[in-house]
Formats: structure tokens, C-alpha cells, sequence
């Protein structure tokens, strides 16, 4: 029987979004292919490993005849240089540090054309204060000084985003500083910091010791803004057979989808408890606020939009000079090959590479999207 008439015949489990406005996708069962090993770096514990861990766990993988071996890797920048090296297949990386490595505009001078499937996570991070802060309105942060743990992650967009959508001039009235991750508790305890923006689990942790407390959730500061994406060379994913690559999207997805349910969301954090990617280190309820569902979603489809946003943007913060934004995102958010995939195991996907972008209630104003929508 012919792969297309088998999909044809393939009964079709159905799996809503519960975010209103992101469409219907539903998950085809799996074509079993010849088993390929692939090696994927995730930086773990964060919500955007979450999706991959939960499709390894509960055998998605498997399920489409995929050897995948998954590597937790410290820093993501040290996941970068051996996704650059060839040491891995795929990687979980910010979209921020994505573009930077495509582009050669990072500190540490790394540059590999690269191309992005995937997204894995949507939002996963707030604005937070510090305990004792007076900060009740945008202005109140004039003086302040604002955390991020990268300039090459969309938080620290988001924080100047903000603050610069309600008056307040990133470059002169606040102090951007650049945080570890694993410092932050200690600087937070010593009162050296005002706010901050980082990754979930690290507000949730900040906010079950008492430390720190939510200002806004980011939600609504960009509403359905990616975190990462799954990412490769652009060499190798050309190389790859497509049902290859179409049963790695279609794994992930069906794991994406199905944990983006809020009524899955119990059923993730159990998964996630029992496996040695830092989770289990944490306690359960702080991976419950860290994936609860207003502050954490998983939705796989790269919209050039949301791309153009986001360089857009880095490109105003001087992150990048990138003449043809439009050329990057096309290059790198693989927008068409995803509804292909999703379309080749029958499944629907967004008719359009273009959304309104909404930040702060209203559609932010992109470049050369005219009549896209």
C-alpha cells in the first residue's frame, strides 16, 4: 500500500488547541519507519525541553520507528557549539540565539546557516519583582535595574519591548544587567536586583521561596511569543530523507499538542517528575507554576511573523544589522515545510505563514507583511 493511501486510511486522533485563536491540529497515528538514530541537545529543566521529553518518555519516538537520544546540556550555548560542530543532530535553542548563529552575530563568533522546524515552547515566563519591591505600574521602574539571563533570548526583548510600549527609555531610565541562572537566588537574597525576566522554572522557584513575585505575565505583553525552537544545520537537515524528517516533527508535535491541553498539564508534570532531566530535582509544585496553563503553552507552527517580529526587534536593540529581515525568516522558520509535514501524515495546519502579532492588546505594526494575513 502507498505511504499516502495508508495515511489516507489512518484514523485521525483529534487533538484541540485550547488556546482559542491557534487552529485545530490533529494527530495522525504513526507511519513505523526503519529505526535512525538521532541525537538531540535539550536544555533542561525548561518548559521548551518539556515537549521533547514527554515524546521520548512516552514512546512517540518509538512510535515512528525513531532511535533519538536526547542530551542534557548545561549551558545552551555549549549545546550551540556541538550542534555547530556536528556533535548533535538537532538542538533546543532560544529563537533569538537562532537567528544570531545564522547571522554570526554572537559573542562567541559562531556561524552555521541554520533552519528551525519547530517551535517547542510558547511564552513560559513572566516579569517578575523583586519581594520587596514598590514597582505597581510601568514608571515605578525608571532607576531600576532589570535582569535577563542572555541578551540572545526573547525575555530580555520582551522586558525592553514592554517598558518601551509604556514610556520608559531601556537605554537610559533602567539598568539592563545580565544574570546566571544559577546566581540569581543569591543576588535576589542580597537585594541587588529589581526585576527580572527568566525562563520558567526559575521565576516559579523565585516565586515558591518567597524571593520574588509576578509583575505581568508575559502572555500579555506578546501574546503566543515562541521561547525555542528545534533547530539544525542547514546542511545536514538537506540531507535528511523527508519521512524522516516529517516522522521527528510528527513525534514532537503529537507531544506538543497533547500537553498543551490544560487538562494534560498534571500528566506532563508526572512525566517530567520521574526523569533525570533536573526536574525531579525540583519540587512538584513549583513545576506545577512553572507549566501551569496561564503561564506556559506548546505550539509547534513557525510563523515568518512571529520571525520578522523578533528581528525586528533585535535588530533595534542592536543584537544584529541584518539588511533583509524578510530574507532571514524565510531562511531560518521553515513555516512551509512544517504544514507540509503536518499535511503528509493528514493533519491541518495554518492556511497562512502570517498572524497579527499582538503585543499589548493590539497588532504590532511588522515590515513587508503587507496583505499577508
Amino acid at each position: 500500500m502507498k505511504r499516502r493511501d495508508f495515511i489516507k486510511n489512518t484514523i485521525l486522533l483529534s487533538t484541540s488547541l485550547s488556546l482559542k485563536s491557534l487552529p485545530e491540529i490533529s494527530i495522525a497515528a504513526p507511519v513505523v519507519l526503519q529505526k535512525k538514530k538521532i541525537t538531540i541537545g535539550i536544555f533542561s529543566p525548561s518548559h521548551c525541553a518539556a515537549p521533547l521529553i514527554f515524546a521520548e518518555k512516552k514512546g512517540y519516538f518509538k512510535d515512528e520507528g525513531l532511535n533519538v537520544r536526547l542530551i542534557n546540556y548545561p549551558t545552551m550555548l555549549d549545546l550551540a557549539k556541538d550542534l555547530i560542530a556536528g556533535k548533535l543532530d538537532m538542538g533546543q535553542l532560544t529563537v533569538p540565539l537562532i537567528f544570531a548563529l545564522h547571522l554570526g552575530a554572537n559573542p562567541a563568533n559562531l556561524q552555521k546557516n541554520l533552519v528551525m522546524p519547530m517551535i517547542l515552547g510558547v511564552h513560559g515566563s513572566n516579569l517578575m519583582i523583586s519581594k520587596d519591591s514598590t514597582i505597581t505600574r510601568p514608571s515605578d521602574f525608571k532607576g531600576k535595574i532589570i535582569a535577563t539571563h542572555t541578551k540572545l533570548a526573547v525575555h530580555y526583548l520582551l522586558v525592553r519591548l514592554y517598558l518601551q510600549q509604556n514610556g520608559v527609555d531601556t537605554e537610559n531610565d533602567v539598568t539592563m544587567s545580565i544574570v546566571n541562572l544559577n546566581d540569581l537566588t543569591a543576588i535576589l537574597k542580597r537585594g541587588e536586583l529589581d526585576a527580572f525576566m527568566m525562563p520558567e522554572p526559575v521565576n516559579a522557584l523565585a516565586e515558591n521561596t518567597n524571593e520574588a513575585t509576578t509583575y505581568i505575565l508575559n502572555q500579555f505583553i506578546w501574546r503566543y511569543h515562541p521561547c525555542c525552537g528545534l533547530t539544525a544545520r542547514k546542511e545536514y537537515f538537506d540531507l535528511q530523507d523527508r519521512e524522516k524528517t516529517f516522522a521527528l516533527v510528527s513525534a514532537v508535535s503529537r507531544a506538543s499538542l497533547y500537553i498543551n491541553k490544560e487538562r494534560n498539564r498534571q500528566e506532563l508534570v508526572s512525566v517530567l517528575m520521574k526523569t533525570s532531566y533536573g526536574f525531579e530535582l525540583l519540587p512538584r509544585k513549583v513545576v506545577n507554576l512553572a507549566l501551569a496553563f496561564s503561564r506556559s503553552s506548546f505550539y509547534p507552527f513557525p510563523y515568518q511573523s512571529t520571525a520578522l517580529l523578533l528581528l525586528q526587534l533585535m535588530r533595534e536593540y542592536k543584537l544584529l544589522s541584518d539588511p533583509d529581515i524578510s530574507k532571514t525568516a524565510n531562511e531560518v522558520f521553515l513555516s512551509d515545510f512544517m504544514r507540509e509535514s503536518l499535511s503528509a501524515i493528514g493533519n491541518k495546519a495554518p492556511r497562512k505563514n502570517y498572524r497579527p502579532e499582538i503585543v499589548m492588546g493590539r497588532p504590532f505594526e511588522l515590515e513587508t507583511t503587507t496583505n499577508q494575513y
